[in-house]
This record gives structure tokens, C-alpha cells and sequence, in this order.
């Protein structure tokens, strides 16, 4: 019965609560929370004022208007119950008993109270609107969002509280979500770009298969063509794949010394240049950073066998980390080709090969450009004088 009693007593509470979330804005719902706790505080405040000023005890003198004494009047001096009391202006509120000292204490206390919920809520209605401003910028950039755009970005600039911090969240995420499109876009793009030759190329040679009629060596020929095409064709869209990814990869930062890692590759990369013909030179000295240490093996990896690769007979590749000016840095360079800053400019590009000809797709310095970027760092290519180029890949250092 009385869980019955208290039900339906709260009944009409959560019904108002209901009705608040559902039509009253968080500016309203901030100011009528703040303007009721000044209510309470003040009501306590006047409550605890008119206790208090019950305890002692007190005694009233009688009082005459207007503001000179009566000279007919006489009185005792040895009478203090008889005073005079006298106000400018020939106002004054007379006090005769406790019950009239009480009643104007009640007016006076009461009376202030409401004025100071009144400015109270009136302060917390324009707070609450200065303090939601940004929220209500940020409602407008997802709207924007939703219709499409991903370029609107918020002002980020003031004091760092949480409303920066989740426009600061907010910019990044959409331009994330930018940067993942985009890569959609130039993946399409340049699938449909590559994949036409070797396209082109097998429905051509299927065309002459059908056309003619082929002997068995020829038959052999024409299939092991297909093959070596339709390999090239797969070869395509994995790296292209691997070009998608590497624009949004997922990090595992932490402190690293790519002297360490550097040295690591190096080992590995000894064992393949006695066969291309290419000396390896090192000159390692501490290099710290802050990065993923999958990734920039990774990097020091591609670059190393791109100097390999990209060299001459008897050639050379010099391998180096050191740091300088903030920034902890690999650097590798080769033997080679001459190369003007034109070429140079195209490297970092997908599909740019530095020789006609050559194996691969042109997308292993795309892909680690994407890497390094991804590690807050940024990759620098120069011509390195005789020939030859040299790859610069730097990451912000830390002590």
C-alpha cells in the first residue's frame, strides 16, 4: 500500500520530467535548474535568517514624529523605556513588538530572495546561451556534413575546455572521413586507369585465339602470355589496395630509437645486394621519436630496397639516422641516374617509375609517403650530386 502511495506521489514528477526532455531546449533546462537551487538557497537562507533571529530576546522603545521632540512633554530621565526616534524625511517604519520586528524581517527577506532568483536566472539564461554557442555551430557542421560536405571545419580557437576539445574530435573525425573518401575516390580512379592496359591486352590476344586457328606451341605461348598478364593484373590491385590502406592506418605509437630499427633492416637488406651488386654503407647515431615501430620498419624497409632497386652495376647505397633541429631523421641515398627536379617532383606520385621499364607499379614511394605522414613526420627527396637520389624521412624527435 504505501509503494502504491509513493508510486502514484512520483507520478506526476517523472511525467514532468518526461515533458522537460522532450520539449524544453538544455538552455532552458540550465537556467530553470540553476534559477530553482538559487530558489532553494535563498528560502533556506530566509528561513535560517528568521530562526536565528528568534533566539535572543528584545526590547522596544516608544518613538514620536515628527523629527523634534515635544517640548510640552515630560518625562523622567531616569525612564529609558522613553526615546525618541526620528528619520530623515519624517519617514520611519515603527517597530513596537517582536511581531513587527518579525513581519518586516519576513517582507524584507523575502523580497530580496525573489530579486536575487529573479537576476539569478536571468544570469544563468544568458551563461547558459554563451556557454551552448558552440554546440549550436557544431549542430550546423554535422548538418552541413549530413548534406554531403566534408570541408566545413569549426573554430577551434579560445580556451581549451570540453566544447574545443570535442570541436577539436569533430574536425578531426571529419577530416578522417575526408581523407577516407578521397582515397576511395583516387583508388577508383586509378583501377580503372592501370587495369585498361592489361584489359585491353588479354581481350586482344583472346580476340587473335579466336581469329586463328593456333598450333599446339603456339597455344602454350598464348596461355603462359594470359598468365604472366593476369598476374600483373592481380600484382595492380593489391598494391593499389595497399595504396588505400596506407592512407588510413590505425597507429600504435610509442618512444623508439631508429638507430635500432635502421641497423635491424640493414641486416636483413646485406643479405640481398650480393646478388644485385650494390654495397651497403651505414652511419647510424641515436635518433629518437615518437612513432609506430611497425610502420617505420616498414618505411626504412621500402626506401632501402627502393635505393636497391633503383641503382647500377657496382653501385652504391648509403643508409644514416641522426637528428637535428626537433626532428629525428633517416636518410638514404644511392647511386644511379641523373634525375632533374621535375622527375624528382613526380616520385612521390602513384604510378611514376624513375626508369621505363622497370618492375614494380610506381606506387612503393606513394605508399611510403602515406606512412610517414600517417606518423606526423614528412618525406623530402633531392637528386643526390653524381646521380642517383637520396630519401629523407623525418619524425618529430623527443628527448
Amino acid at each position: 500500500m504505501v509503494v502504491r502511495q509513493f508510486r502514484l506521489a512520483i507520478r506526476p514528477v517523472r511525467w514532468l520530467q518526461r515533458w522537460s526532455h522532450n520539449h524544453l531546449t538544455a538552455r532552458w533546462r540550465l537556467t530553470l535548474t540553476y534559477g530553482l537551487l538559487a530558489a532553494l538557497v535563498a528560502a533556506g537562507a530566509v528561513i535560517a535568517i528568521n530562526l536565528v533571529m528568534r533566539i535572543p530576546s528584545y526590547t522596544f522603545a516608544r518613538t514620536l514624529s515628527p523629527t523634534t521632540p515635544n517640548p510640552t512633554e515630560k518625562h523622567s530621565p531616569s525612564d529609558p523605556a522613553r526615546t525618541v526616534a526620528v528619520t530623515p524625511g519624517n519617514k520611519l517604519t515603527t517597530i513596537t513588538n517582536t511581531s513587527s520586528l518579525f513581519d518586516t524581517l519576513w517582507l524584507v527577506s523575502i523580497s530580496i530572495g525573489i530579486v536575487l532568483v529573479v537576476i539569478t536566472t536571468i544570469t544563468a539564461w544568458i551563461v547558459a546561451g554563451r556557454v551552448l554557442r558552440p554546440l549550436k555551430h557544431l549542430n550546423n557542421a554535422a548538418r552541413v556534413t549530413a548534406a554531403g560536405s566534408l570541408t566545413h571545419r569549426l573554430d577551434t580557437s579560445g580556451a581549451r575546455d570540453e566544447i574545443t576539445t570535442l570541436a577539436a574530435t569533430f574536425n578531426e573525425m571529419l577530416g578522417r572521413l575526408d581523407r577516407q573518401i578521397e582515397s576511395h575516390r583516387r583508388f577508383a580512379a586509378n583501377a580503372s586507369h592501370e587495369l585498361r592496359t592489361p584489359l585491353a591486352t588479354t581481350k586482344a590476344m583472346l580476340q587473335v585465339a579466336a581469329d586463328s586457328e593456333l598450333q599446339e606451341p603456339q597455344t602454350h605461348q598464348l596461355i603462359d602470355r594470359l598468365m604472366i598478364t593476369n598476374q600483373r593484373s592481380i600484382d595492380l590491385v593489391d598494391a593499389l589496395l595497399t595504396l588505400s590502406d596506407s592512407e588510413n592506418v590505425a597507429l600504435d605509437s610509442r618512444p623508439l630509437n631508429l638507430e635500432t630499427i635502421a641497423t635491424d633492416v640493414l641486416l636483413e637488406a646485406e643479405l640481398t645486394t650480393h646478388y644485385q651488386r650494390v654495397e651497403l654503407d651505414h652511419d647510424f647515431r641515436q635518433a629518437r621519436c615518437h612513432a609506430d615501430p611497425g610502420l617505420v620498419r616498414l618505411i626504412i624497409t621500402n626506401l632501402l630496397s627502393n635505393a636497391i632497386r633503383h641503382n647500377v652495376a657496382d653501385g652504391r647505397a648509403l643508409i644514416k639516422t641522426e637528428s637535428t633541429a626537433g626532428w629525428s631523421s633517416v636518410i638514404i641515398s644511392n647511386t644511379g641516374n641523373e634525375l632533374d627536379q621535375e622527375q624528382i617532383d613526380h616520385l612521390l606520385g602513384p604510378f611514376s617509375r624513375r626508369r621505363v621499364g622497370s618492375e614494380g607499379h610506381g606506387l612503393g614511394l606513394a605508399i611510403t609517403d602515406n606512412l610517414v605522414k600517417a606518423n606526423r613526420g614528412r618525406l623530402e627527396l633531392s637528386a643526390r650530386s653524381g646521380g642517383g637520389l637520396i630519401a629523407r624521412a623525418e619524425f618529430p624527435a623527443i628527448p
